[in-house]
């Protein structure tokens, strides 16, 4: 995958994860129920026949956001 489609899904990536790592924080139960909200919907991931995202993956990539300081790149495949 060149850096380009790597570009792409990290956007996207933040694109799901935005509202967890803005400054406004949630509270719990509002986080909770974002979570379960995105998990819910179907998704268009970009180089990907999958449509679905699980929790887990939702969280590594707030993890990973988070742990980089907020750097896009932290989101690449």
């Amino acid at each position: 995958m060149n850096d380009e489609k790597k570009k792409q899904v990290a956007i996207f990536r933040f694109g799901v994860i935005n509202d967890f790592v803005s400054p406004t924080r949630l509270a719990w139960g509002e986080r909770q129920r974002l979570l379960k909200e995105k998990c819910e919907r179907p998704w268009q991931i970009p180089f990907s026949n999958r449509t679905r995202l699980a929790p887990a993956t939702i969280r590594s990539w707030i993890r990973a956001y988070e742990k980089s300081g907020q750097q896009l790149e932290s989101l690449y495949p």
